[in-house]
C-alpha cells in the first residue's frame, strides 16, 4: 500500500462516515416519529426512558468521534500517517456504523418491514466485526507483519467483517405489537471480539519486548481503553456510564495516536 494509495483511502473514509451521518440524519429527520408516545414505545424496550437516552447519547457521540478523528488524520496527517493509524482509521469508521442501531430501531417504531429494518441491522453487525477486527489487523505490523502486506490485509479486514456479518443471524420477535430485531449469539460474539481483543494487545506486548520502546505499552493501554470503552457504551442503559465510555474512547484516541504518531515521527 503505497503513501498515496493511503492518503485516498484516508479521505474516502472520512467521506463515507460523512455520507452515513446524511443518510441517517436524512432519515431521522424527515421519516422518524420523535413524539412522546414513540419515545415512549422506545424506552419499554430497554429499562426506562433514560437508558434509551443513554444509548443514544452514545451513538451520537461515536458519530461525532468518527468524523473528527478521520478528519484530522485525513487532513492533517494522511502522508505521515503509519499502518497503525491507518487501521485505527479503519476503527473509527466502523464505530461510525453504530447509527445504524438507532436507525433500526426508529425504523421498527415507524412501522417499517422486517427486511428492510434486517438490512440496516446488518450494517450494525458489519461496524461491530469490523471495529475489532480492524485494530487487531492494525497491532499485527508493530508485531513483526511486512509493510507490504498491508493491502491484502486491509482486503482480509474487509472480507472478514462482511463475511461474518453475512452469516450472523438475527433475532426477530414482536414487543406489544411492536417488531424487535435483535443481534443473535450476542456471547458468541462477545467471546470473539475479548479474543481478538487479548490478540491485539500481546501483539503490542510483543513489538514492546523485540524494540523496548515504551511507545508500544501506551499504544497498547490506549487500544485497551479503546476497546472498553465501545464495550461499556454498546451495552450502557446509564447516562454514566455512557459518559465513562465517552472519556475512554477519548483518552484512549489521545494516547494510542500521540505514541504511534511520535514513535514513527522520531524513527
Amino acid at each position: 500500500m503505497t503513501t498515496s494509495y493511503r492518503e485516498r483511502a484516508l479521505k474516502a473514509m472520512f467521506f463515507i462516515a460523512l455520507l452515513t451521518l446524511a443518510i441517517g440524519q436524512f432519515y431521522l429527520m424527515s421519516k422518524a416519529s420523535f413524539s412522546a408516545d414513540t419515545l415512549a414505545k422506545a424506552g419499554a424496550l430497554f429499562q426506562d426512558s433514560w437508558a434509551l437516552y443513554a444509548q443514544l447519547l452514545f451513538i451520537v457521540f461515536c458519530v461525532l468521534y468518527a468524523l473528527v478523528m478521520l478528519g484530522i488524520i485525513a487532513f492533517r496527517a494522511a502522508r505521515s500517517a503509519s499502518l497503525e493509524i491507518f487501521f485505527f482509521s479503519l476503527w473509527c469508521l466502523a464505530i461510525c456504523f453504530e447509527l445504524a442501531r438507532a436507525m433500526s430501531l426508529w425504523m421498527a417504531l415507524s412501522g417499517a418491514g422486517l427486511s428492510a429494518v434486517s438490512i440496516v441491522e446488518r450494517f450494525a453487525i458489519f461496524g461491530r466485526y469490523l471495529s475489532f477486527i480492524a485494530l487487531f489487523m492494525g497491532s499485527m505490523f508493530p508485531a513483526g507483519l511486512k509493510p507490504e502486506r498491508s493491502g491484502v490485509i486491509l482486503s482480509a479486514a474487509l472480507i472478514a467483517a462482511l463475511f461474518f456479518t453475512s452469516i450472523h443471524p438475527i433475532n426477530q420477535g414482536t414487543n406489544n405489537s411492536l417488531l424487535v430485531v435483535e443481534l443473535g449469539y450476542s456471547r458468541l460474539l462477545r467471546l470473539l471480539e475479548i479474543g481478538l481483543a487479548l490478540l491485539t494487545l500481546a501483539n503490542y506486548g510483543i513489538a514492546w519486548k523485540e524494540n523496548r520502546d515504551k511507545a508500544f505499552l501506551r499504544a497498547a493501554g490506549g487500544a485497551a481503553l479503546c476497546i472498553a470503552g465501545i464495550w461499556l457504551g454498546r451495552s450502557s442503559l446509564s447516562i454514566i456510564i455512557s459518559a465513562v465510555a465517552i472519556a475512554g474512547l477519548c483518552v484512549g484516541s489521545w494516547l494510542y495516536l500521540k505514541s504511534m504518531y511520535s514513535y514513527y515521527l522520531w524513527r
